[in-house]
């Protein structure tokens, strides 16, 4: 049967029927090319900030948390304010430092709580840093010209971000 993606080809004329496009009687289904589904990123793998269990060390200077492979490393850097005690979403302070450690990473997808200001100021620091990326709704990608271990914003320059996951794929 025809699944959604599919390519047909149908012979006949259509007509638009009060404002729904259909094919008019007596048109014929010519050919079918199935499509295979799309095949999921490879070496996907996310960290979820929304259970302190994930997180493996805190005290006031730094906090590391890891799930599935990827570990995460804040540090309070620079910053004038105290890693936060915070989970769900995890809360990483202006001027800290945020280290994202997996094997191969090619793509890093940030997720935020939502709050517009706390991505800004995700985005701001990625542009102080000279990162590339693409911002859409609530997610910021990071696409790598080549595969690293280590992804490092050495400065949130642009305030507190807030951030609920982070997506690794390795292509």
């Amino acid at each position: 049967g025809l699944k959604v993606g599919d390519y047909i080809t149908v012979t006949g004329t259509i007509k638009n029927y009060k404002g729904t496009i259909e094919f008019d009687t007596g048109c014929t289904l010519d050919a079918v090319t199935q499509m295979d589904p799309p095949a999921a990123p490879v070496g996907a793998a996310t960290l979820s900030f929304a259970d302190k269990a994930n997180r493996t060390v805190y005290n006031t200077n730094q906090q590391v948390w890891e799930q599935n492979g990827i570990k995460v490393t804040n540090d309070k850097a620079k910053s004038t304010s105290n890693v936060g005690d915070y989970f769900n979403p995890g809360r990483f302070y202006k001027n800290s430092s945020l280290k994202i450690e997996f094997a191969g990473m090619k793509k890093i997808v940030i997720t935020s709580d939502g709050t517009a200001k706390y991505l800004n100021a995700l985005k701001d620091s990625l542009t102080a840093a000279g990162i590339a990326f693409t911002a859409s709704n609530n997610v910021i990608t990071i696409e790598l010209d080549e595969a690293t271990d280590v992804f490092m914003i050495a400065d949130l320059s642009g305030g507190q971000c807030r951030i609920k996951e982070i997506s690794i794929y390795t292509a």
